[in-house]
């Protein structure tokens, strides 16, 4: 994790490059959520004439702030910002008292690589929001249905801005978003490794699971390099869609009206639309998993309802990204369970993959993943 010296000096440099411009304050408050950059919660000096008064200010580094020993290009904060400055024309999705949208971006230093975007008020990422207010294992039956409806209508609202993403970035008419999209190379190439190429290093984390995987996660890596190989061929994707860069108001649910901001778009690229469903299912599933809690299903449910039908080879594809995921993310995330729930996750991750590689449908019929199927 980045030491305090480091968060102190960048929040000073920022405060300095700052001052003199409508975007001036006195002091700020570093936010949790930065894993690979340094996001601040500012109050103005003046409110901005839209009557804005506190903003996120976003800072970006050549490594990652929790990981500074991680070196990182900062080409990700420019792409990150052509990416808002062009999402500012995709209508958010709206449904009853729900928004989804991504935030505005107000300022963009390409020198110093400092953002100015729009503000969630006290921000909590769905994943740590479904954990403070959908934990309903010793609440009563009524509250349990009350959670139900609101995992299934939360759920149902991200996955139909994620289709109006995918249909909106992947059309004749966007062929400029595409190209920043495309020109995300080294994020592309990070991603791959992350996801794929280090897939048979989780062997030896858990030999006596995944030792019989050898020769099928070998294949699924070849299959993705060939996947990757046609570039016509690929879709623009968010490219981190998971639980963490969905902001909610940490309050509870508003009966009037409620707004849902996707952030984090560094890792834009081209790639295949399942890569995004893929990764959010997995975090969902965790909730499940780790946490025994029933509403990470309910959003699955509501989130593949929300993004419509889609056929077999595309519900595989996704089926084998959450197993991917699990395996290798969701067995090595500090805090969220034991080791033997690390190992219950593995095993579902090697069982879902085996049946996905194999595209068995009947494995997934009585599967809590299995509604993915149209």
């Amino acid at each position: 994790m980045a030491d305090e010296s480091t968060s102190d000096r960048v929040l000073r440099e920022v405060k300095a490059e700052l001052a003199g411009t409508p975007y001036s304050f006195e002091s700020a408050r570093l936010l949790s959520g930065g894993t690979t950059n340094f996001i601040f919660h500012v109050k103005l000096l003046v409110p901005l004439l839209d009557g804005t008064a506190e903003v996120a200010v976003k800072h970006g580094e050549g490594f990652v702030a929790q990981s500074p020993d991680f070196k990182l290009t900062t080409s990700r904060c420019r792409i990150e910002e052509s990416c808002l400055k062009d999402l500012s024309a995709l209508s958010p999705h709206a449904s009853e008292n729900t928004t989804v949208s991504t935030p505005n971006l107000f300022y963009f230093n390409e020198e110093t690589n400092t953002q100015v975007q729009a503000y969630q008020p006290s921000p909590l990422s769905l994943k740590n929001y479904a954990i403070e207010y959908f934990a309903v294992s010793t609440l009563e039956t009524p509250t349990l249905e009350s959670v139900k409806s609101l995992s299934l209508k939360i759920g149902t609202a991200v996955g139909a801005w994620l289709r109006s993403f995918h249909d909106w970035s992947n059309s004749e008419q966007q062929l400029k978003f595409r190209d920043i999209a495309a020109g995300n190379k080294e994020m592309q190439t990070l991603k791959r490794w992350m996801n794929y190429e280090r897939l048979p290093s989780s062997i030896t984390r858990f030999p006596n699971i995944l030792g019989d995987c050898k020769n099928i996660f070998a294949d699924i890596v070849d299959s993705v390099k060939e996947e990757m190989v046609n570039e016509q061929a690929l879709q623009v994707i968010h490219g981190d869609f998971w639980t963490g860069n969905i902001l909610l108001e940490g309050k509870p649910w508003d009966d009037e009206h409620n707004r849902l901001l996707v952030v984090d778009w560094e890792m834009c690229q081209l790639a295949v639309k399942p890569l995004d469903l893929g990764q959010m299912i997995a975090e969902l599933y965790e909730l499940k998993l780790y946490k025994d809690m029933e509403a990470g299903v309910w959003l699955i449910q509501g989130f593949v309802n929300g993004y419509g039908a889609v056929d077999d080879d595309f519900a595989f594809r996704t089926l084998l990204h959450v197993a991917v995921h699990l395996i290798g993310f969701g067995t090595t995330v500090q805090g969220w369970g034991t080791q033997d729930q690390a190992r219950t996750v593995a095993t579902e991750g090697r069982d879902i993959l085996k049946n996905a590689w194999a595209k068995n449908r009947g494995f997934f019929e009585q599967h809590p993943l299995g509604c993915i199927f149209s």
